[in-house]
């Protein structure tokens, strides 16, 4: 009977991997169970099937509040060493020299504990360890642990691995901490030079980058949930590419050649185990290595690494490998870039703060940001999202409200990304509540000048929609924010009487001097605006230009409407249902595509025709337009501009709409779709009557739609119209 061996390793995904020759070599002497962490149970079945695995989350690998020990699951703990108590171990130990490790091999009653001591934690162990040379490699240490044992593990280069299996080239930008994060838009134009040169390049990436990825138009970027997902992915990869992270390893160990960036740590400690494996390392920053806990806003290891230097290590490194890669059997050509220019092109900070919920604005802010560099102006995003308030570990409520206010770190982020940059101007959008309004401020101190987009009617209204209830509120109203407080109308009374006093407080201090450009998508907007008091001098009117894609196909009419956007009241969602319980629709199909609320308390309570599919995007989306009789869209407020609008027209479908706002900018009523009274059920029901008995009406109403959008909106022409107002912007 063999001997029973504990073995503790709680680290990340890499640590784990590194591990596994010990781990497989332990299983031929040894009954081996190793507590690590939940994801160790995907890496069991595929790199050491003989190792019993206890899952356990130890508190003090957390990246913060490792050290509230008021906040550590002492049950846990307790049954966790009740259970290692219980197996009776012959054998304990740790390649880290960790006590915490040391601790909990004496707390499980291990008769032999083996370790490498520090901080006196020779008192928790019965054979200390010589540790390797500071500078080793993490392999080192377990190759130490073995020959403790009596095992023997074979040199890093000589470590049994799968052959290469050839593929795609798979870039995963994501890391642990991100600090070890190289910049996205950096890895996005190393995905767009691979592709330009024919190699298939797979995206992957973290969760919390998902979403920017789908709104740089990367839409099958895949975001793995899991180790078996992430393995999937490294398995029909060819070469990887990424930062120093637990995928890197993976991939390394599962037969892949890596290429790594690294940061804060040193890739003589850390490399991937494959022999094919290289790296380029960033900035020598004095403080290297800092355990991810950076001394900068920034980490400037990597922010300071810059796109070229690591292209040219990168070419390299994939012409070693190119004869196994999948290549595009006619590389992609570069996208036409806009001939009409009456500037110089420009160096462009954009400001970004994303909702928790994907929508409209999204992706017009990555439209514009990209519709600039196709006109040679350099864009650098700093984009930051609501959901990092959410995440674990992330600050309480009552520190949110006062970071909305001021953030000192994402400003000083801000500030440092602005100093390395030095651009000409500050595109801004939505900046709460990570970035904060102090960034106005900033940029006031900076002396650099902000280009705003009004995507919505803030700060005017501080919901951004001009309504209390369902009432429509006029701008020049003196008693609007305190109607709006009083409906409650974002997020309930307290937090919209919150976002009032931030907006207030940005006003009253002078800060929206540093706002030269007033930038509104659409004549109605505009006039909004004047109408509470903003200088006319400073009000621009650009609407949204569009990428426009040839119609997924002629005379797919499948007879439903379509209703895209968040599902919300404002949105006429309400209205929409209420009006299809009506007797004349009952064998008429609505389809609903989007997100929000009403969606989760609707979707089981509306009858067979009535059809909920979620979120769409790409070509899910266009062909779904394409088959709809019409797409509508019965908001019930003053809507800015809707790109809904363009999508139907692009798939040569009418708009029914509500005559309010910006899309009065959009839709001939009559000629490309109708303007509808809001709310009123009759006249609504009257028009898709029309529509339901006289498809040829609609197509011809399509039809001139996509002649509409041909004509009128357009890259080129937006970039025209943009650099005129830049161009006066700065003059002044």
């Amino acid at each position: 009977m063999k001997p029973k061996l504990l073995i503790i390793e709680l680290w990340g995904v890499g640590d784990l991997v590194v591990s596994t020759p010990f781990l497989r070599a332990a299983c031929e002497k040894f009954e081996v169970t190793l507590v690590a962490k939940p994801y160790a149970l995907d890496l069991q079945p595929r790199f050491w099937p003989d190792v019993q695995v206890l899952p356990f989350v130890a508190p003090w690998t957390a990246f913060t509040g490792k050290y509230h020990l008021w906040r550590w699951p002492w049950l846990a703990l307790g049954r966790l060493g009740r259970r290692l108590i219980a197996r009776r171990f012959d054998v304990g130990l740790s390649a880290r020299w960790d006590p915490r490790d040391h601790f909990l091999l004496f707390m499980a009653g291990a008769r032999r504990r083996l370790g490498f001591p520090r901080l006196g934690s020779q008192i928790f162990l019965n054979q200390a360890l010589a540790k390797p040379h500071p500078d080793a490699h993490r392999y080192e240490y377990w190759r130490a642990v073995a020959a403790g044992l009596g095992l023997k593990l074979p040199v890093r280069e000589a470590i049994p691995l799968p052959p290469s299996r050839g593929g795609h080239i798979l870039l995963h930008t994501g890391a642990a901490q991100s600090v070890r994060v190289w910049p996205l838009e950096r890895f996005r134009n190393l995905a767009r030079r691979l592709r330009e040169r024919g190699f298939v390049v797979q995206i992957a990436c973290d969760a919390d980058q998902q979403g920017w990825w789908l709104a740089m138009g990367e839409l099958n970027v895949a975001a793995p949930k899991t180790i078996t997902e992430l393995l999937a992915l490294t398995d029909r990869a060819g070469l990887f590419i990424g930062n120093d992270s637990g995928p890197g390893h993976l991939a390394a160990f599962a037969g892949t050649p890596t290429f790594s960036i690294f940061g804060p740590q040193l890739p003589e400690r850390f490399s991937p185990l494959h022999p094919a494996s290289e790296w380029v390392e960033g900035w020598e920053c004095p403080h290297r290595p800092c355990s991810d806990y950076c001394q900068f806003p920034l980490a400037r290891c990597l922010w300071d690494l810059s796109e070229e230097s690591v292209w040219a290590r990168v070419e390299q490194f994939v012409a070693r490998h190119a004869d196994g890669l999948t290549a595009i059997e006619a590389p992609t050509p570069a996208p036409a870039r806009a001939t009409v220019r009456t500037v110089r092109p420009l160096k462009l900070l954009q400001v970004f703060n994303r909702y928790l919920m994907p929508g409209g604005e999204e992706n017009s802010v990555a439209r514009i940001a990209g519709h600039l560099e196709l006109a040679g102006h350099q864009v650098t995003r700093y984009w930051r999202a609501s959901a990092e308030w959410t995440a674990t570990g992330s600050p309480s409520k009552l520190r949110q409200l006062f970071l909305t206010l001021n953030n000192p770190a994402a400003l000083e982020q801000l500030r440092e990304i602005h100093e390395k940059v030095r651009p000409d101007a500050w595109i801004c959008h939505n900046l709460v509540p990570v970035i904060s309004f102090g960034a106005y401020r900033l940029a006031r101190e900076l002396g650099v000048p902000i280009i705003h987009w009004l995507h919505n009617y803030r700060p005017v209204s501080p919901s951004g929609a001009l309504r209390a209830g369902n009432r429509t509120l006029e701008p020049n109203d003196p008693f609007l924010v305190w109607k709006e407080i009083w409906s409650g109308s974002w997020r309930g009374r307290f937090l919209t009487a919150w976002l009032a006093l931030g907006y207030r407080r940005v006003k009253r201090r002078g800060d929206f001097d540093a706002v030269k450009a007033w930038i509104a998508v659409s004549d109605e907007m505009k006039r909004t605006f004047e109408a509470a008091g903003f200088p006319g001098e400073r009000l621009h009117v650009l609407h949204h230009s569009w990428d426009i894609q040839p119609p997924v196909a002629a005379g797919t009419d499948e007879g439903y409407f379509l209703f895209l956007g968040r599902m919300i009241e404002d949105k006429g969602v309400k209205f929409l249902i209420e009006l299809w319980q009506r007797p004349e629709f009952k064998n008429v199909p609505l389809v609903m595509a989007g997100q929000g609320p009403l969606a989760d308390f609707y979707r089981d309570r509306t009858p067979p025709n009535i059809r909920w599919i979620g979120f769409v995007r790409g070509a899910e989306k266009r062909k779904l337009v394409a088959g709809c009789r019409a797409v509508l869209f019965p908001c019930l407020w003053t809507e800015p501009l809707s790109t809904v609008v363009y999508e139907a027209y692009e798939q040569g479908r009418p708009v029914l709409a509500s005559n309010l706002g910006g899309l009065k900018d959009l839709i001939s009523d009559g000629q490309t779709g109708r303007l509808l009274k809001p709310g009123d059920t009759e006249t609504w029901s009257n028009v898709l009557q029309q529509f339901i008995r006289d498809p040829e009406m609609s197509r011809a109403m399509g039809e001139r739609g996509l002649q509409w959008l041909n004509e009128h909106i357009s890259p080129a022409a937006w970039n025209q119209q943009f650099d005129e107002i830049i161009r006066k912007t700065l003059r002044s």
